[in-house]
């Protein structure tokens, strides 16, 4: 025998032998993992902190790509996915929150696969096409149960510890919501795909809406994706009400008459009452995905409506106190021969959109010729010092979630008596309106966080660093960080500039350049578009 055959096989034998040790290492990474379609609860297995986990990944895009058929690739990628929520679950019950960034990762593109293999579901005809739809649906609708329900055990859990600063909170919760945002591609991928069914079953068996309706429902009840939707309705609809109760019982420990922000809050408040009874109606028509949407809003809005009044609350402690959330309202009038009218008046507002801003602005500037009498300073100055401006300054800062207000006013009178004054200044507030209010405040800054196309946010990852700018308006902000997950710079965007994180998701624009993305890939088919450095970008867009 020759050298060469004998390392043939020797090459052979070793490679037999690496097949066979991972083999037995798959069988012990799936152990405890039931799968979605092998009905049971899925285990975290081997974690992304074990030097092992690569195994794990690698047998995870073999299977993948011996998956033949969109179905299995699809129904594979999402016992993927399944596995990676357990990892991440576990990792940050452990507080190793880098490797759960890295299971979030992971588990998306798992999703992504889930998401591409949808549009290739074939049937023998039209009602068995439609069938492997919802089926697969349903078990999507579990895996989106199942993130729900990491995500309040974790709550709970998390709430019962000591040692978790602020900040961990808010980078695992950005995870969490990911985490739900992945799953949502996917189901409306899926939705979009049974809509083109619905008008090719139409076009070509001539039903009607009625008839391809009732067909849907009863493979959703075969199936168990319309009890899995009853039940995610209902206990949405329990949390709205629970979260509108403790929004109510906030506010009827308040005068919001005497909160900044209050009529915005009992605004919020309102709606989100109007959108649990739309929630209620819907669910008694067997409307189960309304039911929800309205109910998601309603805790949405009453959670909104709690956080306001919170942040107005603390904005007028700090203001008593002198902080930061100091309210400053003056009036003078330097006065010669005639008189220069000055109004100047500074606060902090707990909302951070434009429109209430100016309401709130204009509210504040609703003052009475008695108020104005109380406030007004008269100061004797000479002709020289005087400036005569007839000006109109609105400038609006946010920071960390609060909207610092500056408002100033100047314009001559023709007198110097304070009586004509006060009757001059009175007329002159009494005349604004939002509009010029709008007006002054875009010629001098546009600062503005609920319009996305003021609002930019860049992310460059290289070198295993992310540099961050955000411009909001003429605001600027840049900043270097660590790089470990989008996730974690997210999270840190949504805490210096307090835009809400949904928002810092959907407007990022993210860079990542080749060589540098390590955070949990490793899943065939599941690589971004690459642009002309073989760098990886991915525009979120701006709404």
């Amino acid at each position: 025998m020759t050298k060469i055959e004998v390392k043939k096989q020797v090459g052979f034998a070793v490679v037999a032998a690496l097949f066979a040790v991972l083999l037995a290492f798959s069988a012990v990474a799936d152990s405890g993992t039931a799968g979605l379609s092998g009905k049971g609860e899925v285990n975290a297995g081997i974690t992304p902190d074990s030097p092992l986990h690569v195994f794990d990944r690698i047998f995870d895009s073999i299977g993948l790509a011996l998956a033949f058929g969109s179905e299995n690739k699809a129904g594979k990628a999402l016992d993927i996915a399944n596995e990676r929520l357990a990892e991440t679950e576990e990792m940050i019950a452990r507080n190793r929150l880098d490797a759960a960034g890295a299971a979030q990762a992971g588990h998306g593109n798992a999703l992504e696969v889930a998401r591409r293999s949808v549009s290739g579901f074939r049937g023998s005809d039209n009602a068995d096409l439609l069938e492997k739809q919802v089926k697969f649906e349903a078990e999507l609708e579990k895996h989106e149960v199942r993130i729900g329900q990491v995500r309040d055990g974790l709550k709970v859990k998390l709430e019962l510890e000591d040692g978790i600063s602020e900040s961990q909170l808010s980078f695992i919760d950005s995870l969490m919501s990911l985490l739900q945002n992945q799953t949502g591609k996917v189901k409306a991928e899926i939705d979009g795909e049974k809509g083109k069914l619905k008008l090719k079953i139409k076009s070509e068996e001539g039903k009607s809406e009625v008839e391809f309706e009732t067909e849907i429902r009863g493979l959703e009840e075969r199936t168990g994706l319309a009890e899995l939707r009853r039940d995610k309705a209902r206990e949405q609809i329990d949390e709205a009400v629970e979260e509108l109760a403790e929004a109510r019982d906030l506010v009827s420990g308040s005068n919001l008459t005497n909160v900044t922000g209050g009529a915005a809050v009992a605004g919020l408040i309102a709606q989100a009452d109007l959108k649990i009874a739309g929630a209620r109606a819907a669910f008694n028509e067997s409307k189960f995905g309304e039911a929800f949407g309205l109910a998601e809003a309603a805790e949405h809005l009453a959670k909104n409506a709690k956080r306001q009044l919170e942040r107005s609350i603390a904005a007028g402690s700090a203001g008593r106190n002198g902080g930061s959330g100091e309210e400053r309202l003056e009036i003078k009038a330097e006065i010669n021969s005639t008189a220069e009218a000055k109004v100047e008046l500074r606060f902090t507002s707990a909302s951070t959109n434009r429109t209430e801003i100016i309401n709130e602005l204009l509210s504040r500037l609703n003052l009475t010729r008695d108020d104005i009498d109380r406030l007004l300073d008269l100061e004797n100055e000479s002709a020289a010092d005087m400036e005569f401006n007839d000006r109109l300054k609105t400038e609006i800062r946010i920071k960390d979630g609060l909207a610092g207000v500056r408002f100033e006013l100047e314009f001559p009178l023709n007198t110097t008596n304070r009586s004509e004054i006060v009757d001059g200044i009175f007329s002159r507030l009494s005349s604004l309106t939002a509009e010029g209010l709008e007006k002054a405040l875009g010629a001098e800054q546009r600062v503005d966080a609920g319009r996305d196309d003021e609002r930019e946010i860049e992310i460059e990852v290289e070198d295993g660093t992310a540099k961050v700018k955000v411009e909001v308006g003429r605001e600027r902000l840049r900043f270097n960080m660590p790089f470990t997950t989008e996730a974690a710079v997210f999270s840190e965007v949504s805490s210096r500039t307090g835009i809400p994180l949904a928002d810092v998701m959907s407007l990022a624009e993210v860079k990542i350049e080749n060589g540098n993305d390590d955070s949990g890939r490793g899943v065939s088919g599941e690589d971004d578009d690459k642009d002309e450095d073989s760098g990886r970008e991915r525009k979120r867009g701006r709404g």
